[in-house]
């Protein structure tokens, strides 16, 4: 009988040992993984007004006015024959990182003196006229700077009298796109 146990104990040992053997084979594995963040700094973008939109000299009109000023300066619109001289068309110059492009779009109008400016038209770095201005995926104007000129509609009332001087506002956006 001795002889039996010793065998089923043999047998027991040699089935954990197959067991234990099968089972770090098997066991779960911990695994780490390393990564990384990536952050790229750009510079920040600047805008600035080296001229102002400017609709010159106008005859006060008692029917009010539509005048439109393009991007190179020049007046049209259905009252043009009221214009006098001195328009210029606004012209910024734009500056950021060499490497992102921009994103550029003008509204938010504003009133002056009961004069509305809207539908504003741009030209960026000697591009064509984009009417309304909203230009996306704009070549990056670097630290040197970009051109964009700038030209509005300008609608006015019958209140204007002699030597007023209205300042209506309007928005440039620019961004990273």
């Amino acid at each position: 009988m001795n002889y039996m146990k010793t065998k089923q104990v043999k047998l027991s040992l040699l089935i954990a040992s197959f067991v234990l053997i099968i089972g770090a084979g098997f066991s779960a594995q911990a695994l780490v993984f390393g990564s990384n963040a990536v952050v790229s700094f750009v510079a920040p973008i600047t805008v600035t007004a080296n001229t102002l939109p400017n609709f010159g000299n106008v005859i006060t009109d008692v029917s009010g006015q539509t005048l439109t000023l393009s991007t190179t300066g020049a007046i049209s619109g259905a009252n043009s024959s009221d214009y006098v001289s001195g328009a210029l068309a606004g012209n910024y110059t734009i500056k950021g990182s060499a490497s992102s492009t921009i994103a550029i779009s003008i509204g938010g109008y504003g009133a002056d003196h009961n004069v509305v400016p809207s539908a504003a038209t741009c030209a960026y770095n000697g591009g064509a006229v984009s009417s309304p201005c909203n230009l996306s995926t704009q070549v990056a104007p670097g630290n040197a700077g970009k051109t964009l000129l700038v030209g509005l509609t300008m609608t006015t009332n019958n209140t204007e009298t002699d030597g007023t001087v209205a300042n209506p506002t309007f928005q440039i956006t620019v961004v990273y796109d």
